[in-house]
């Protein structure tokens, strides 16, 4: 039925993808609307107020999404984009779990949320799940290769401090005047330390990403990225709204704060959506003829570890490459530097300059048996 359903939108020139995107947008701006009015009602204390939790539909939706659609599409564990969408999936149910959790204590037991309760349990994986989404998704960007210069290894260490140093002033100097409250037993005490080291290492991923990878990261699926990364600072943004209110007591349910939540769990979802691709067989193992044709395979190969299935996708796009996924075998056809200049071209497309350098990557054990002028300069 679902595939039918895809066939028809697909006829009509509207896919799944834009359905979705649709409809979880929907959803965001009712909820944004529904707290607006709260707010100019100076509501604070109604039934409305915790009925706005239910936000979280969006979230729910987006890790069910993401985990059941885009990342098969990246090939699941078997590729980093898969890896990522899969890490970035979790935290969204993580996330709506805690909210559920939250509900089940305000509608089904009627009683006020304790703290620690099972809900924090649920959150204090996002953070985590985050950071590691961000972490496979950096091979996308090309941050790994600015880790080779010394600059990048300047920043490898100086980042960390940084954000370190910004989490510290703005989720315990500002937020809460400089008080660590550990409470009065270990699972408080572990808590009130992990909420603001985990919202630390976000931070520090997101600085690295951008400062290791600024001058590779391009092509189709770069807009994707920075929504998602932008998705990660939004909620760093909101945790220390939370820490700040509360603090002063001005919280309530379905105010400012709850607003940055959803569209920090909106962004999310919507950079998961704009990651989502065509699905082809996943193939490994490529095999080749040929000097030439051997280069041709390492760089589908080397792709493949990074996008999964997108790989043989883009190379059956290129013209002078035969391509028999059936038997995961890769020809040159032609004139070897122009079918090879294409190739990498055509991956350069999606990641920008990040996927040139992980093609010179992958035929670096071979490029010294292959002669110079048979080579794209892109790749020497």
């Amino acid at each position: 039925m679902l595939s039918l359903l895809k066939q028809h939108m697909a006829l009509g020139r509207i896919t799944f993808q834009q359905v979705f995107i649709a409809t979880v947008t929907v959803i965001y701006l009712f909820f944004i609307s529904w707290m607006l009015k709260l707010y100019l009602g100076s509501e604070t204390e109604s039934t409305e107020n915790f009925l706005t939790g239910f936000y979280t539909i969006v979230t729910l939706l987006g890790g069910l999404y993401g985990l059941f659609f885009v990342a098969r599409h990246w090939g699941g564990w078997h590729s980093n984009i898969g890896k990522a969408v899969i890490f970035i999936s979790f935290s969204s149910l993580a996330w709506s779990l805690g909210d559920m959790i939250w509900m089940y204590y305000n509608f089904v037991l009627n009683v006020e949320l304790p703290y620690p309760s099972w809900a924090d349990a649920a959150y204090i994986l996002v953070n985590p799940f985050w950071a590691l989404g961000g972490i496979f998704l950096a091979t996308a960007t090309g941050a790994i290769y600015g880790l080779r210069k010394v600059s990048g290894k300047v920043i490898l260490l100086v980042v960390p401090v940084i954000a370190i140093a910004v989490s510290y002033y703005f989720l315990i100097t500002v937020a809460q005047g400089g008080v660590i409250d550990l409470g009065e037993g270990f699972v408080e005490f572990f808590f009130a330390l992990v909420y603001p080291v985990g919202d630390a290492l976000i931070l520090a991923v997101v600085i690295l990403i951008y400062a290791l990878s600024y001058k590779y990261f391009g092509g189709k699926y770069r807009f994707a990225i920075q929504v998602t990364l932008a998705s990660f600072l939004l909620g760093y943004l909101a945790d220390f709204t939370f820490s700040y209110t509360t603090s002063l007591g001005t919280y309530y349910n379905g105010d400012f704060t709850d607003a940055l939540f959803a569209t920090a769990t909106y962004v999310t979802t919507l950079g998961l959506a704009l990651l989502d691709s065509r699905s082809v067989s996943l193939r490994s193992g490529v095999q080749n003829r040929g000097q030439v044709s051997k280069m041709a395979g390492l760089i589908v190969e080397g792709q493949l570890s990074i996008m999964g299935p997108m790989a043989w996708e883009e190379a059956q796009e290129v013209d002078g490459l035969s391509i028999d996924v059936s038997r995961n075998e890769v020809y040159v056809e032609g004139d070897s530097r122009e079918v090879l200049g294409r190739l990498v071209a055509q991956y350069e497309k999606l990641f920008g300059r990040a996927s040139v350098e992980a093609c010179r990557e992958a035929v670096r054990p071979v490029i010294s048996q292959v002669p110079s002028d048979q080579i794209p300069d892109m790749l020497k």
